[in-house]
């Protein structure tokens, strides 16, 4: 099973996030999920200024939450045209993300997640 961990990005030019790494070099899938653009009203005297925004989930399998839990957190590297981000997740909040994941499976009737 896996996981997206979703990353925003705001830049004065379009991110265009396409790429994500664990820390280390191991390549994740990237999904976009949203793009927005806001244009201030000065910029129709003044020329272009615009903010634009941009939301990506990164594939995470459980796999790679365990091993991030184990090693005291996960830090994800998301790349894109004219922007980058790095997300850190603290190791106990992996844990209790999976924790909680498996207190539900255990809820749930034997053919559950």
């Amino acid at each position: 099973m896996s996981w997206q961990l979703y990353v925003t990005v705001q830049s004065d030019d379009w991110p265009l996030l396409d790429r994500a790494y664990l820390l280390g070099g191991t390549p994740l899938d990237v999904v976009k999920i949203n793009t927005d653009e806001n244009c201030h009203i000065m910029s129709l005297y003044w020329g272009r200024d615009c903010d634009y925004t941009e939301v990506v989930g990164v594939s995470l399998d459980e796999q790679i939450l365990s091993d991030a839990a184990g090693r005291g957190g996960l830090k994800v590297e998301v790349r894109g045209r004219s922007a980058d981000s790095v997300v850190n997740l603290p190791g106990y909040f992996v844990e209790g993300f999976l924790t909680a994941v498996r207190d539900h499976r255990s809820r749930l009737p034997s053919e559950g997640l």
